[in-house]
């Protein structure tokens, strides 16, 4: 049975009861999320010169499955920016620090296959509870937004080098299980880079890919920095999208779009109606990327944007006539 927001109920009741993942209050939550991430910033600090995994080899390694269309039904359908369908646990920077796949002790059975090690790797933020708003949401200090986000499939994007030399291989990971959805070559991203990202569904004629956010730049681990760097990291390592092309069809997206990031206090700018949009990230600035679901991000779905904004004194009802203004004194 669905609910009013289009969710699932038991994932829906999931957002509002789980005793585990819902601990006090938001702030409380955060500010507790906040603690942990420093103290793994500081141990990633201590422990910088330790290997890590080479994620072109592994991307470039791993088998394609088949899978028909990027956009055929999987697990990987469910809603993609709040909680995700398999549990993880809390993660620090991911993706650098993977550990390798180990095999569960026990008796003689049939040959498991190996996780993938891009499964479960995607940031997930906390649906937004209207009546538990974070009290400095819109003081312009503490959040960055992330909108208008498009909709379409999340996945994970990793490079690396062809054997050509002159291109890199996109492999594009789908979230849950890291199955390689799509292989394509380009020229704007260099080799070992992993970005989250957003396959819209009418890739095939727009050409498009939508960076939502960055966890590795050649080599270099990026998603350990604060939210802003990681937006400037975007923005100036990614070419600006050139002149539209001639209506045609695309057999992979050819051009990188990142996701606009704007302080809370433009948010009245995003809060028109429209039919492409999926809704609105707030994330906590300082907040370092990590694999799983975490209360320094939080979710606003198309479906509660307009209500989410109301709780906040952007929209208010005009008097006699019921209708929505954006109150531009808050």
């Amino acid at each position: 049975m669905a609910t009013p927001t289009g969710l699932p109920a038991h994932r829906r009741n999931d957002y509002k009861a789980s005793p585990v993942r819902r601990v006090g209050n938001h702030d409380q939550r955060r500010q507790l999320a906040i603690e942990k991430q420093r103290e793994k910033r500081a141990a990633l600090i201590a422990s910088a010169r330790s290997p890590s995994v080479d994620l072109a080899a592994l991307s470039a390694s791993a088998p394609d499955e088949p899978y028909g269309s990027p956009f055929s039904p999987s697990s990987d359908d469910e809603p993609s920016f709040s909680h995700p369908t398999t549990a993880v646990e809390d993660g620090g920077p991911v993706i650098v620090m993977l550990p390798d796949a180990a095999t569960t002790p026990g008796r003689a059975s049939k040959p498991k296959r190996r996780k993938s090690p891009f499964a479960n790797q995607i940031m997930y933020a906390e649906e937004a509870d209207l009546a538990d708003l974070p009290r400095d949401l819109l003081d312009g200090t503490t959040y960055v937004a992330r909108a208008p986000i498009p909709r379409g499939k999340r996945c994970l994007a990793v490079t690396a080098p062809n054997a050509s030399g002159n291109t890199t291989q996109v492999a594009l990971h789908s979230r849950v299980s890291g199955r390689t959805l799509l292989r394509f070559p380009s020229t704007s991203l260099p080799p070992s880079t992993v970005l989250d990202v957003i396959l819209p569904s009418d890739y095939s004629t727009t050409g498009l890919l939508y960076v939502l956010d960055i966890l590795q730049w050649h080599k270099q681990n990026v998603g350990s920095c604060d939210v802003e760097m990681r937006c400037w990291w975007l923005t100036s390592n990614i070419p600006p999208l050139p002149a539209p092309p001639a209506p045609s069809v695309f057999t992979h997206p050819t051009h990188l779009v990142p996701v606009p990031s704007l302080p809370t206090t433009a948010l009245a700018d995003v809060l028109a109606p429209a039919s492409e949009r999926d809704g609105i990230l707030l994330y906590v600035r300082e907040a370092s990327y990590e694999a799983g679901s975490t209360p320094l991000a939080l979710w606003v779905p198309a479906v509660k944007v307009e209500d989410f904004a109301r709780s906040v004194g952007l929209l208010v009802p005009t008097a006699g006539e019921g209708e929505a203004v954006i109150n531009m004194e808050t």
